[in-house]
């Protein structure tokens, strides 16, 4: 298995990538782009995984967000972040309509591969969102519900949390708890 964890120059941005198999050696890449802190590191045993799971056919890419890293020189807008993933996927993968793409977006990383979907149409198998930031979520029935009854919920839950354990100690369930 050619595993590797690296950090290389894409269109002279460093970025943090983590590869599990030999892309050259197979006809499917996963790529992996991560939601928020944008470190691909958190990635890396999902990756693994994936990987055994189709029983090494296939090659696994996990890019980290640019500028999400040290050393921090720039702060990459939206788009900015977008065009890096396209750049580094067509730098570090075969580029033939043969090689097929299963594109995987965690978070922001969602709204990423939503993005990308036309640029990889003719190669791309399949496209998961993994609790997916679409747009507007403030604007949604549940964020404006969230929203309205936050500067209340943040004084008033812990003043009934604080009477719920005075009524009911359930110190039975914290000790059943603890002793797990």
């Amino acid at each position: 298995m050619v595993s590797k964890q690296e950090v290389i120059k894409i269109d002279g941005i460093l970025t943090h990538i983590y590869q599990l198999g030999d892309p050259l050696l197979s006809s499917k890449s996963i790529v992996i782009i991560p939601g928020n802190p944008g470190l691909g590191g958190f990635y890396i045993p999902f990756g693994h995984e994936l990987y055994n799971l189709f029983n090494e056919n296939i090659s696994i890419l996990i890019i980290s967000q640019a500028g999400h890293s040290p050393p921090l020189k720039y702060c990459f807008t939206l788009n900015e972040q977008i065009e890096h993933k396209i750049k580094t996927i067509e730098k570090l993968l075969p580029i033939n309509n043969n090689h097929r793409l299963i594109l995987i977006g965690h978070s922001i990383g969602a709204f990423m591969v939503l993005n990308m979907l036309d640029k990889f149409e003719n190669r791309l198998e399949r496209a998961f969102f993994l609790f997916p930031t679409i747009e507007r979520m403030k604007e949604s029935d549940a964020g404006k519900r969230f929203v309205r009854f936050y500067p209340i919920l943040i004084y008033i839950l812990p003043f009934i949390c604080f009477i719920i354990n005075l009524l009911f100690p359930f110190n039975w369930l914290k000790r059943k708890l603890i002793s797990y």
